[in-house]
């Protein structure tokens, strides 16, 4: 599989985020058919299962690391941000 470019995002009005944000709500995860996961852990555990993953978004500073590295090998998006963009999308 080819490597999947790390796409920047700098604006809570991405598309992405506001998709995200939606999702911090139990009527928007319920509408949308879809949750949010929070950290290493839980990506980990979800792609070891073959769960569906449509993205994952970090902070700018993770972007070198090895783990972040090979997700770019995966089939979803990866989306570095700001903490405080971060922070948005997780507020639950």
């Amino acid at each position: 599989m080819d490597k999947r470019v790390l796409e920047p995002i700098s604006s809570i009005k991405h598309e992405r985020v506001l998709e995200a944000r939606s999702l911090t709500s139990s009527k928007g995860r319920k509408a949308a058919g879809k949750s949010l996961l929070f950290g290493q852990e839980q990506l980990k555990w979800a792609v070891q299962h073959d769960c569906e993953v449509e993205a994952v978004f970090l902070l700018d500073k993770q972007k070198e690391e090895q783990w972040v590295q090979d997700l770019l090998h995966a089939s979803f998006s990866v989306y570095s941000c700001s903490e405080g963009i971060l922070k948005k999308i997780s507020q639950i």
